[in-house]
């Protein structure tokens, strides 16, 4: 039971099928948004909650992959996809 319960917690916060809803709620907006934004759209978009957790695993992932920009600017963390003009 005990290796059960550590294995949930390992895998909790991440969801691989949100990267194509983050990158289209990016795609979208013609402006660079905050984590809590992006959150908002990702749970319209997949019409579930989804854990403001998650999403920051995920946008870690996507800029590791370098399909998402992040740029830190006065204490906020701002992401895009390149298609921002």
């Amino acid at each position: 039971m005990e290796n059960h319960i550590i294995c949930m917690a390992k895998s909790k916060n991440r969801d691989t099928s949100l990267g194509p809803a983050i990158i289209e709620v990016l795609n979208e907006s013609p402006v660079p948004l905050k984590i809590l934004p992006i959150n908002f759209k990702v749970n319209e978009k997949v019409k579930r909650i989804v854990s403001l957790n998650s999403v920051k695993n995920q946008l870690k992932v996507l800029v590791e992959e370098k399909k998402v920009i992040q740029k830190n600017k006065a204490d906020s963390v701002y992401y895009w996809t390149k298609r921002i003009r």
